[in-house]
């Protein structure tokens, strides 16, 4: 059963359909940051940061990593 989301600021819904839902796209990340999207392609870039990874996900060929390690600083 999928997770419910709580929305506290209506604003939400000028960014967001109040329809829309979440897509858990691979699991096994450390620790996920900075998704950004490519409508050229329809696909999604995000770093797992602390597992130094640069993930990438299109409907096509789902999830792969696109550069390992990522050279991520932790501080």
């Amino acid at each position: 059963m999928p997770e419910a989301i709580e929305i506290s600021d209506d604003r939400i819904y000028t960014l967001v359909r109040p329809d829309a839902s979440l897509q858990k796209l691979t699991k096994g990340a450390v620790h996920s940051e900075g998704p950004v999207y490519f409508h050229e392609d329809d696909s999604v870039v995000w770093s797992d940061a602390h597992g130094n990874r640069l993930l990438h996900w299109n409907s096509t060929n789902n999830v792969s990593v696109i550069r390992n390690p990522s050279n991520y600083q932790s501080k």
